[in-house]
């Protein structure tokens, strides 16, 4: 439901909760004839109606200044069009709306996104839920034999008290990785955390971990992000071999110049004077270089 007498819609978003690549559900149409319809998005662009349509409308409604619809969709489809909901993890919702009829640009300020839990991983049913017993401590027992519940499903446990979906172990809502012997932290992409760092599964190297992505971390201890490189949550640029953090203001200092991407610069008075293209910079009635004064003439430097 929007304060809208136009259009509305509610999505399903990659991480960046943006529109590029997002499912959609959105309703249109005059107050007489409402529908609401299943979309898809692959870019910040007005969205494309499905091939296939998966939603199932049972209520839609605009009066009073609102706009309120109500649906039904399979959380898995056979559409690639869709993206699947997985219940039990967080799901990045969007939403937007509009003035008109049809689905039109929403403005700065009518969308949004949000992290929703539509299913907590406890509230998950099975119909063989009578058939296990809860231990207390997060398993599940049958017939003598300990389970552990995952998504609504009961693995079995390993002797090491863990339940094995794929690659990746579980133990009391937790997961975990097998490395040479020893069960450690893990995450459902894969990685698993040692001395602080995260390693990927597949090919041992080191990664960070910052806003929901995997860097990966160099022979250095550096992982490139944004444009540079990254240490203890520091940025650094790198020239000739060598890593140069950044300071408060951005720059980074080296070979008597401060430098920001391929521009030097000089630094007088709290203030970042650029470089021309011979390397000087102007200030004060005189030219600067290697903070040293000089005087141009007919295209040459004069040292003052």
């Amino acid at each position: 439901e929007a304060t809208t007498s136009g259009w509305l819609a509610i999505g399903w978003s990659p991480d960046d909760g943006k529109m590029r690549n997002a499912d959609m559900v959105i309703v249109t149409g005059d107050s007489s004839h409402l529908r609401v319809a299943d979309y898809f998005s692959l870019s910040m662009k007005k969205p494309n109606i499905d091939d296939q349509q998966d939603v199932t409308q049972t209520w839609a409604a605009r009066e009073n200044g609102k706009t309120t619809m109500q649906f039904s969709r399979a959380l898995k489809t056979d559409d690639k069009q869709d993206k699947p909901i997985e219940l039990g993890v967080p799901v990045m919702v969007i939403w937007a709306f509009g003035p008109d009829e049809d689905v039109s640009y929403h403005g700065s300020t009518n969308r949004g996104a949000v992290s929703v839990l539509l299913v907590s991983e406890d509230n998950i049913r099975n119909p063989d839920d009578h058939l296990y017993t809860p231990t207390g401590d997060g398993s599940y027992t049958r017939d003598g034999k300990v389970f552990e519940k995952i998504k609504g499903v009961y693995y079995p446990v390993n002797t090491d008290g863990y339940a094995k979906i794929g690659n990746l172990y579980y133990q009391k809502a937790k997961i975990y990785i097998l490395v040479d012997g020893e069960y450690l932290e893990g995450t459902k992409e894969g990685f698993y955390l040692k001395d602080g760092i995260y390693y990927s599964q597949d090919n041992q190297q080191p990664y960070a971990y910052e806003d929901s992505h995997y860097y990966e971390i160099n022979s250095d201890g550096y992982y490139p992000k944004a444009g540079y490189y990254w240490k203890d949550s520091t940025p650094y640029t790198y020239d000739n071999g060598q890593y140069y953090p950044l300071n408060q203001d951005g720059y980074s200092f080296h070979d008597s110049y401060y430098w920001k991407g391929p521009n030097k610069f000089g630094y007088k008075a709290g203030h970042y004077i650029k470089c021309n293209n011979d390397g000087y910079y102007f200030y004060d009635g005189f030219w600067w270089g290697n903070d040293k004064r000089y005087l141009m003439k007919d295209g040459k430097y004069f040292r003052v």
